[in-house]
Formats: C-alpha cells, structure tokens, sequence
C-alpha cells in the first residue's frame, strides 16, 4: 500500500507543484495521504471530483464543519491550507491504474476550480 500511495503522492505533486503535505513523510500509515490543495477547498476540491474519487475533508466527526480542526491547527496549519485539505486512502486492492485514475480526476478537479 505504501508504494500505491507514494505513486499517489508523486503523480499529484508532480502536477501540482504548490500541493502540500500535511504529516511527516517517512512517519505515516501507509494507506493514508494527506494533502493541501492551494486555492480551492477541500469539499469544492471532492464534489468536483466525485464520480471518480471517494475521499474526505475530516474526520467523521468533523465533516460537517468549516473550521480548521484541532489536530491540522495542532500541525501549523493555518485556515487557508486547512481549508484545501483532503485525506485520501489506498486499499489493498487498490490498483495502480485507480490511483492514476484518482489523481487525473483530482488534477482536473483542481484546474476547473483554480480557473474560476
């Protein structure tokens, strides 16, 4: 999962060159990654994205809410980055051609967006 989840990162990043992450790079679940689009929100990011990517802006409990989260203010973040953050996560079945899949769909999301 962790190799998926690294083609993950690379793809995205290497598309979005002002794409950040949120955590340490080499201290992390292996399933999970996650990200600060710049310029748009997180929940525009993924309701445009939605027929090809299943993701989250927060935890459950928080999903509902706009305000940064304790734990990405614990990190640093500050409203602006906390507000393009998505948590997105491999599965074990997860092949890499729903990874390349996923992050085309996130880039074309992210420009639709961007360009408004």
């Amino acid at each position: 999962m962790r190799t998926t989840r690294d083609r993950l990162h690379a793809y995205l990043a290497t598309s979005l060159p002002d794409l950040r992450l949120n955590g340490d790079p080499e201290h992390r679940l292996p399933n999970t990654l996650h990200m600060s689009f710049p310029s748009v929100g997180g929940r525009a990011l993924l309701a445009q994205a939605a027929d090809h990517v299943a993701a989250s802006v927060g935890s459950a409990c928080h999903s509902e809410h706009d305000a940064v989260s304790g734990v990405l203010a614990a990190m640093g973040l500050n409203a602006t980055r906390a507000a393009g953050a998505v948590r997105l996560s491999i599965g074990r079945m997860t092949t890499p051609e729903e990874v390349d899949h996923a992050a085309e769909s996130l880039v074309t999301a992210w420009r639709c967006l961007h360009a408004r």
